[in-house]
């Protein structure tokens, strides 16, 4: 299988180094992978362009509208697909997003394709984050079903099925919703991939950001009940501590109240609180089925 690679960037000449160096060094390279410069005022090109002029399936090529600031969600993808423009081939099985700030390992896009190749089902799949700050080798926590934006790879046939990525806040949770719904698995490799950088530390993280968060979970079907059950989650894992989980949980509810309209298909928006409510009923029950000590 062949597959290409589309990496948006913004001020990454500090971390991206990395990304370049490991994916040069795969042992099944790309036939083109495409970096999206979205307005870099630091040496992100620079870097970029030397491996560039080292391996011919490298390109850097500029947004036509690049952004003023770094932004999740509708930016990243429009940088996406001003990179999937871009290609120059047409003769590839396998799309992948893959962030600038990250160090996979030599035999990452080997194990990707094999993935897909051994199992037609599988629509979209990727590795696990660890966390390189902080407390080294931790693992990113995030759903069991999940597989981050950061690095997600997308079998063609289903990328296009689905309608490719929506320019929406949580586009990597709708894009795996929606393959789900339509019948495809996803599936998370057990493969760890180091992310040089803390998720979502260079856009909206904050309380600011938790509430919007928040909000977004709701637009995309969450119940407010799942929204606060999130929010809790949330306020246990995040500091400041319970603060965290009221700025979530009140974007959720003020979301409601205003009854702002959702940025999925209502028969999508059920999908996912059904897939939601099952998984929570069978973490109770799995619970409740284990003997005590």
């Amino acid at each position: 299988m062949r597959y290409v690679i589309i990496t948006p960037a913004k001020n990454e000449a500090a971390l991206i180094g990395y990304v370049l160096e490991s994916v040069s060094l795969q042992s099944r390279q790309p036939v083109e992978w495409i970096i999206v410069d979205d307005g870099s005022i630091d040496d992100t090109v620079r870097v970029a362009a030397g491996y560039a002029e080292r391996f011919p399936w490298i390109r850097v090529v500029p947004r036509p509208m690049a952004s003023e600031a770094r932004r999740g969600g509708a930016n990243v993808v429009g940088a996406f697909y001003d990179g999937l423009r871009a290609l120059r081939t047409n003769d590839y099985e396998v799309i992948v997003k893959l962030d600038a700030d990250l160090t996979i390992p030599r035999d990452y896009f080997k194990e990707v394709l094999n993935c897909f190749g051994q199992d037609p089902q599988v629509g979209l799949c990727g590795g696990y984050l660890v966390e390189e700050s902080g407390v080294i080798g931790r693992r990113e926590r995030t759903a069991g079903y999940h597989v981050r934006g950061a690095l997600k790879a997308y079998r063609r046939s289903c990328f296009e099925k689905i309608g490719g990525l929506q320019p929406v806040h949580l586009w990597d949770s709708v894009d795996e919703f929606t393959a789900m719904q339509m019948g495809w698995s996803v599936r998370v490799l057990p493969i760890a991939v180091v992310h040089h950088r803390q998720t979502s530390a260079a856009t909206n993280r904050g309380l600011s950001g938790l509430h919007y968060e928040g909000r977004a979970y709701y637009r995309i079907g969450h119940t407010v009940p799942l929204c606060l059950g999130r929010g809790l989650l949330v306020g246990l894992r995040r500091s400041p501590l319970l603060v965290s989980g009221l700025a979530f949980a009140a974007g959720s509810v003020l979301a409601r109240l205003r009854r702002e309209q959702l940025v999925v298909s209502e028969d999508l928006a059920r999908f996912i609180r059904l897939y939601q409510y099952g998984r929570l009923r069978r973490r109770i029950l799995g619970r409740a089925a284990s003997p005590t000590t």
